[in-house]
């Protein structure tokens, strides 16, 4: 399906390059959250063209990418029904772009637990989350996102 000059595997494509030039060097003090908060920008501003078509996404499967020892999958996540998430451990740098729907966050300060921000993301919205933040979550029904999550892969 083409998208004003583009389709959608051609937005993933550009986010693997970008995946692969930023860790193109075996370095371990790259910035993984400045690495998708970059993709989160330019991808929220691709997506804003493409016309509201959920079927489009919701084929996506998912998509794994590797390099100089860090992980990339980009995925999408169709919501059914209303869906609450308490206090989830993140396992990975990650970022969600809300594509449908409605999503609300929980997220905890890493020091103090009982201090929180929330988020509600709509449609064509995005956040991003660092590794061991937790995080709760109202999903509404009918919500649709994409799933990037970027860690270091760990190959003994």
């Amino acid at each position: 399906m083409q998208i004003i000059g583009h389709n959608l595997m051609d937005y993933i494509r550009e986010i693997e390059d970008h995946f692969k030039n930023y860790f193109s060097d075996d370095n371990s003090t790259v910035d993984k959250i400045n690495f998708l908060e970059n993709i989160r920008y330019t991808f929220i501003e691709k997506i804003k063209e493409i016309p509201k078509s959920k079927e489009l996404f919701k084929e996506f499967s998912e998509k794994k990418y590797n390099k100089n020892k860090y992980e990339m999958s980009i995925r999408s996540e169709f919501v059914k029904k209303d869906i609450i998430v308490n206090k989830l451990k993140s396992k990975s740098d990650t970022l969600e772009i809300v594509i449908s729907g409605k999503k609300n966050y929980k997220v905890y300060d890493l020091v103090d637990q009982k201090r929180y921000l929330i988020y509600a993301a709509k449609p064509v919205q995005g956040i991003v989350y660092s590794e061991k933040t937790y995080i709760s979550s109202k999903t509404q029904g009918g919500t649709l996102i994409i799933v990037i999550t970027l860690s270091k892969e760990i190959k003994e």
